[in-house]
């Protein structure tokens, strides 16, 4: 049974959908200064503390901006991770063997 359009979604009439001018400033909030710092490298953005502003021309060039901050504050975890696996034992060979293979990725 199919239900009225007026049943499944009353308020639809009330809807409007949200109208987003250009161009569009972004600003992405980190937990850590230096997880904003290492935003330094983007083009155009602004850092002010923990903060990183941007303005982007459209929705692909903000959806980039988005991405690329959340990879470098994903990169900001892994060194960390890194540094403390550092300090096992063996930790030299698992690194000079996990760099050898990410060479030989790169260059096959």
């Amino acid at each position: 049974m199919k239900l009225p359009q007026s049943e499944c979604l009353p308020e639809l009439d009330e809807f409007k959908p949200v109208q987003v001018t250009k161009p569009i400033g972004l600003d992405v909030s980190f937990l850590s200064r230096e997880q904003a710092e290492l935003c330094k490298t983007i083009p155009q953005a602004n850092i002010r503390a923990k903060t990183v502003s941007y303005v982007a021309e459209g929705w692909e060039e903000a959806d980039k901006f988005i991405k690329t901050t959340l990879s470098l504050a994903n990169e900001f975890h892994v060194q960390k991770l890194v540094n403390m696996l550092s300090k096992l034992e063996g930790a030299g060979r698992v690194t000079f063997a996990w760099a050898e293979n990410r060479i030989n990725e790169w260059l096959s």
